[in-house]
């Protein structure tokens, strides 16, 4: 699974931060809902980049979720 890759605007070497769905927030006391399918988008394996680790998030035969590091 390939993601974005930032844009070196400044030619220094860094990069601006990626901004991602996660960056909205939902209003407060309320979490956001997303169905398995945008997730997955028709495959049975997505990775999930959190901090510094790769998670895998896997869909049994079952329907069952398996997250793994």
């Amino acid at each position: 699974m390939v993601g974005p890759t930032p844009v070196d605007s400044a030619g220094d070497g860094t990069a601006p931060p990626l901004q991602h769905a996660v960056d909205r927030h939902p209003a407060p006391g309320r979490c956001r809902r997303l169905h398995s399918s945008e997730l997955f988008g028709g495959d049975t394996e997505v990775e999930i980049i959190h901090g510094h680790a790769v998670y895998r998030l896997r869909l049994t035969l079952l329907g069952k979720l398996i997250l793994t590091k």
